[in-house]
């Protein structure tokens, strides 16, 4: 009953965020504010080890903040072991630390996927059909729209864009939907990857939406989803943070493709 009333007031839905991090605070020890009224009352001291959580001001930024929690939890250590040690007629507890676990590897799994081989087949055509709406080859565009509409499996806004759009434009647009492709492609195998990529994954998706707004579009692609659900998912199994370009007032700058380009190239030199 809250949460629906909370759908339809955003004052109750600030103060319920407002609660949900002094709760998530209180579970990890963080300093809790003294009160105006009771000066005497001391702040109690922060935990060293424990992680920080990021401040936020809008209610969207609630998943953000459970990411960054859940990306940093410390591991559970094993307890200290109390051990024996003689001397004399004494008995001495030595504390026997065990030792600190590894920092986790920034390294992670990768497997074939259903989603992102979609992502790739479509986006490779998008590409081709914005390419030859930018240079008015009609034969082209009908063969790339053909095909297009069969692997959407209905007819989408792109084989609607106009020349008049300005054949610069419409080719930053197919470049952004080439790169997306191409960072799908390196995930979609066997093997392992690097923070880096799923950083790059995310910058190139919120790429085509930026660059679809620019074409007076609305921003909705079924690709930049695609991607930005799997990324959701990924993150969330795998305990990895992404801070940048997952969040709608956070887009990419959809004409720096090149250089994401380049980072790819450099994914693909220095990891395979």
């Amino acid at each position: 009953m809250l949460i629906q009333q909370a759908k339809q007031d955003p004052h109750l839905q600030r103060e319920l965020l407002q609660l949900a991090h002094e709760i998530i605070g209180l579970h990890l020890n963080l300093p809790t504010p003294v009160p105006a009224e009771n000066p005497e009352i001391r702040r109690a001291e922060p935990v060293p080890s424990g992680p920080s959580i990021p401040g936020f001001s809008e209610p969207d930024e609630l998943d953000d903040l459970m990411d960054h929690f859940y990306a940093t939890l410390p591991a559970q250590s094993a307890p200290s072991t109390l051990v024996e040690a003689h001397s004399g007629d004494f008995h001495l507890p030595e504390v026997r630390h065990e030792p600190r676990p590894e920092p986790k590897p920034d390294i992670y799994p990768l497997q074939p996927d259903e989603v992102l081989a979609g992502v790739i087949n479509r986006c490779q055509v998008k590409a081709r059909l914005i390419e030859a709406i930018a240079d008015a080859d009609q034969t082209r565009i009908e063969q790339y729209a053909r095909e297009l509409r069969t692997l959407e499996g209905r007819y989408t806004w792109h084989q609607d864009l106009n020349p008049r759009l300005g054949r610069d434009k419409l080719f930053n647009m197919a470049q952004n939907y080439a790169v997306l492709a191409e960072v799908a492609q390196y995930l979609n195998r066997t093997g392992t990857t690097v923070r880096h990529a799923l950083e790059l994954a995310a910058e190139a998706q919120s790429a085509v939406r930026a660059a679809s707004l620019e074409l007076g579009e609305s921003g909705d692609d079924s690709d930049q989803r695609a991607m930005f659900g799997w990324l959701k998912a990924y993150t969330s199994q795998h305990r990895v943070f992404l801070s940048r370009h997952m969040r709608l007032n956070d887009p990419a700058n959809p004409y720096n493709h090149e250089d994401r380009r380049r980072q790819l190239e450099d994914l693909l030199a220095h990891h395979g």
